[in-house]
């Protein structure tokens, strides 16, 4: 399995986590869930695991077009995002909007979801 867009980040993972959310929200998107995956397993299994923080993210301007064009889409939202360690390195990993809803003979929807990956590409970036 790939990533739809995936980058390999300098900084410090606590640092990489805020910079996206900061980034993203100039990208107009807003947090709706985060889940902390190594505190997940490590509670539910006892198991350790690499740092792995996942966002659920979605920008409301997008997200009404995307409402308005097929109700149904709103089941590929939000936008998963993973930023993890492995082997000492953090990257950051998302979705793309248009590999969830291509697929759709809506043509309108995918314009929206093609430019939600290059609203979140640019975000990705600047981290």
């Amino acid at each position: 399995m790939k990533c739809g867009l995936k980058k390999k980040v300098t900084l410090p993972f606590a640092q990489s986590i805020a910079n996206i959310k900061k980034e993203l929200s100039n990208e107009g998107f807003l947090v709706l869930t985060e889940f902390n995956m190594r505190a997940i397993l490590k509670d539910a299994l006892g198991v350790e695991f690499e740092s792995y923080i996942l966002l659920g993210v979605l920008n409301p301007a997008f997200t009404h077009r995307i409402l308005i064009s097929q109700k149904e889409a709103g089941i590929f939202l939000p936008i998963q995002i993973a930023i993890y360690e492995e082997f000492g390195e953090i990257w950051v990993c998302s979705e793309l909007a248009s590999d969830s809803m291509g697929g759709a003979e809506n043509p309108q929807l995918a314009d929206i979801a093609a430019e939600m990956d290059i609203s979140i590409g640019r975000a990705m970036e600047r981290v």
